[in-house]
């Protein structure tokens, strides 16, 4: 096995008995590769490491399962998640509120919540090793509307930790839990 540093991330790469693994320089291209093929194949570091590069990850529009699968995941949650991104942002990650630094699906206050939630998802990647750390650090230089779909729902369910945080959404008559 073999690992190479592609688009800030490090992949493995597995030789097959059929020759040496060839990897390409587009990051995109090998992380592609999920199935042994003559020249290798991918393996992925984690179901994280996976979907947060996924083209799923990138579509900024509408309502879609979580890509997230970690720690302060739990599916009984995706109903309370789906109600409070269509009252915060009607579906749309790129949302930017005009009068304040709420931004993204779920309006986090940028100013105040983007620090703290690239700490705690940091936290989370270094005891669960997915192999995200050295993305995860650049969101510090990113407004929360510019993060992928799968950081920022990373970002509500860290936030929401199965419930505890469900104050940050309170809205008098608007009950998403």
């Amino acid at each position: 096995m073999k690992t190479k540093l592609l688009g800030g991330m490090l992949v493995m790469v597995m030789a097959t008995a059929m020759s040496a693994p060839a990897i390409a320089d587009d990051f995109q291209t090998v992380y592609a590769k999920s199935a042994p093929t003559a020249t290798g194949s991918v393996v992925y570091l984690s179901h994280e490491h996976r979907f947060a590069r996924s083209g799923t990850a990138q579509d900024m529009k509408g309502y879609e399962p979580s890509l997230y699968r970690g720690k302060w995941y739990d599916s009984k949650w995706e109903n309370s998640r789906k109600c409070i991104m269509k009252r915060e942002s009607h579906f749309h990650y790129r949302a930017a509120n005009k009068s304040s630094s709420a931004r993204g699906a779920y309006q986090f206050l940028d100013s105040q919540w983007r620090d703290g939630l690239v700490w705690m998802m940091l936290k989370e990647s270094k005891k669960t090793n997915d192999g995200l750390s050295a993305e995860i650090r650049t969101l510090f230089d990113k407004p929360i509307h510019k993060w992928s779909r799968y950081y920022q729902d990373r970002a509500f369910f860290t936030a929401w930790q199965h419930g505890k945080g469900k104050h940050h959404w309170y809205y008098p008559g608007h009950n998403c839990y």
